[in-house]
């Protein structure tokens, strides 16, 4: 497999990280555009949110759809409200540090997986393993169970 494959698991976090970039950058020119008022940030947000969601879109091939939007919103969501407060003179009560503190925090705790290791206990009638990777819901409303 060549390093520059998407379909390595180790591009799809690189592609998500620079998706991450660009989309701050969007949100750092929609900033700018004066209510996409002015042709250059304005194009700017077009371009840059283009590129964040075409480089997201090639991430959720490889990787779990809900792992990469959990990661890409809520470190979007803190890196803005930090460059916010350190560049803009955005107010940070307490409740803005804290509401932080819960994202960066809750990000990498929804991102773990959910694997166990061994073989799922299935409840299809029979002493068959369940195909795949052990989850929680790798066979919704059917047998497999997380024990």
């Amino acid at each position: 497999m060549s390093p520059w494959s998407y379909d390595a698991p180790v591009n799809a976090w690189v592609l998500l990280a620079i998706s991450i970039g660009l989309e701050v950058s969007g949100t750092l020119c929609l900033k700018q555009s004066d209510g996409m008022t002015r042709p250059l940030p304005a194009l700017g947000v077009i371009l840059f949110y283009l590129g964040a969601f075409t480089l997201m879109s090639i991430c959720v091939k490889t990787l779990e759809v809900s792992t990469v939007y959990a990661i890409w919103s809520g470190a979007g969501t803190a890196l803005i409200a930090l460059i916010g407060i350190m560049f803009f003179g955005e107010s940070y009560p307490w409740v803005k540090i804290a509401g932080l503190a819960l994202i960066i925090g809750g990000v990498p705790r929804r991102s773990c997986r959910r694997h166990l290791p061994g073989p799922a206990k299935c409840n299809r009638g029979s002493s068959a393993s369940c195909p795949g990777p052990r989850r929680i819901t790798e066979h919704p409303g059917d047998a497999c169970e997380n024990r």
